[in-house]
């Protein structure tokens, strides 16, 4: 929606509502409420309502000085304080995160229980607070830096029905200067910033962990044209499960070069390779869309094995290698299925 749109402010238009204001919170390293916070805290009218992410037990948040301080000044000003962490979402992830810390149950039940962990924190819990926003019908949000940005896309907007207008967000931060030989804090009221890049991708990796782990795929809802995971038992073959979409004069290709694009939980990488009796083929991840420690180019080779091909795969200098397996993707045989689950 555009900015530009005449909307009364708190009105509702089609099926969007207005978040008058909101504010995303560097909670690592904010200790103590902006100028610019408080004097837009004080501004609301009696009544409003004021979503903060937190949890009512203290304890549980970081930083507990700055928690206490903002629902002191919210409940003085007679503004209705709504905490936007849903409690069982933290119950069910400490459950897993007591099983991923489990060594009995195996590598893969670690893994897959570790993810399930960071999934419910990460992923469940920001889509029920955007969601809580829109239901609760908020005068003000205070939120998690990157659960700010996140909102203030385009596409979280959307899927939500949740419009800001432009100039109503704002981030809360920290600059640290040197004067005098000591430390000088300075708390900040500014413009929200672009999103962390790093965390973004992480979260979408992570979305893709949690396909894999529920549904034996990285994105289910592409049609990929080989798939494929790790081999080896010291690896979780959820770890290594990778999905292979070739260009489209490849597909059909029974032999010769084959083109095309890999997407797996460690990010998406470009392939090129030959395809006949075997097949052998290069990855070379895209640095802006994989985590850092993959860059560079991965080898693999595979003879033909009853459902595709078996082989290994390396990187130049060997820091990386192991065994895969590999094979046309089939929807009616998931390739995963044959593996008993470890959730």
């Amino acid at each position: 929606m555009s900015a530009d749109n005449k909307i009364g402010v708190g009105e509702e238009v089609g099926d969007f509502f207005e978040l008058k204001q909101l504010v995303g919170v560097d909670f690592d390293y904010v200790t103590e409420m902006s100028f610019g916070l408080q004097e837009t805290i004080q501004n609301l009218p009696k009544g409003s309502k004021v979503g903060i992410e937190y949890l009512p037990d203290f304890t549980t948040n970081k930083p507990e000085k700055y928690y206490s301080r903002l629902i002191r000044l919210c409940k003085k000003r007679d503004l209705e304080v709504v905490p936007l962490i849903d409690p069982s979402t933290i119950e069910e992830a400490a459950k897993h995160h007591t099983l991923a810390t489990d060594g009995s149950i195996g590598a893969r039940g670690v893994y897959m229980h570790g993810v399930m962990e960071r999934y419910l924190l990460e992923v469940v819990n920001q889509e029920k607070i955007f969601k809580m926003i829109s239901e609760v019908k908020l005068d003000l949000a205070i939120l998690d830096k990157f659960n700010a940005n996140i909102l203030t896309s385009d596409g979280a907007q959307e899927k939500y029905k949740i419009w800001i207008k432009e100039g109503n967000c704002q981030n809360e931060s920290i600059e640290v200067m040197d004067k005098d030989g000591g430390r000088l804090e300075r708390f900040l009221f500014s413009g929200i910033a672009n999103i962390d890049r790093r965390r973004y991708l992480s979260r979408k990796l992570l979305v893709r962990k949690y396909n894999v782990i529920t549904q034996g795929r990285i994105n289910p809802e592409w049609t990929p044209d080989f798939i494929g995971y790790w081999l080896d038992e010291s690896n979780v073959p959820e770890e290594g499960l990778f999905e292979i979409y070739l260009w489209d004069q490849d597909k059909k290709r029974r032999a010769g070069i084959i083109h095309g694009t890999i997407l797996d939980t460690l990010g998406d990488a470009a392939m090129i390779g030959a395809i006949g009796g075997g097949i052998m083929f290069t990855k070379t991840y895209n640095e802006q869309r994989s985590i850092d420690n993959v860059h560079g180019v991965i080898g693999y080779s595979g003879n033909r094995s009853r459902r595709g091909f078996k082989g290994i795969f390396s990187t130049k200098n060997a820091s990386l290698e192991g065994k895969f397996v590999l094979q046309r993707f089939d929807s009616q045989k998931p390739i995963l299925s044959e593996l008993k689950t470890a959730l």
